[in-house]
């Protein structure tokens, strides 16, 4: 199943979460039983220095097909204004599937 591509809005110095729904090919929930998940932020697809990591966590039941991506606050105010990619990776055993992925904007704050 090719990945779906929704892009994120960070807000620095702000807790960070989204829930999303992944489907299989049918349009069924997908089954995230077995699965781990991981989110990655980096300036570009091409770079080799990983910027940021999310919380990708599995929701209950994993037969639902939901995952949420976090962040704490006092992470995301480490996190420097601008455009980003990421993606979220599914690994079960040596099985690893992108489900989604896209630009993630992380926009300054003013109150600190």
């Amino acid at each position: 199943m090719p990945a779906g591509y929704i892009n994120l809005l960070i807000e620095s110095g702000s807790t960070f979460s989204t829930t999303m729904s992944i489907d299989d090919d049918t349009g069924a929930s997908f089954n995230l039983t077995g699965y781990t998940a991981a989110c990655k932020i980096r300036k570009s697809y091409y770079s080799d220095f990983n910027v940021y990591t999310l919380t990708v966590s599995i929701d209950s039941p994993p037969t639902d097909g939901k995952i949420t991506i976090s962040a704490t606050a006092n992470q995301t105010a480490t996190f420097k204004p601008g455009r980003y990619v990421y993606d979220v990776e599914l690994s079960s055993g040596s099985s690893v599937i992108r489900i989604l992925e896209g630009i993630a904007d992380v926009r300054p704050n003013a109150t600190r």
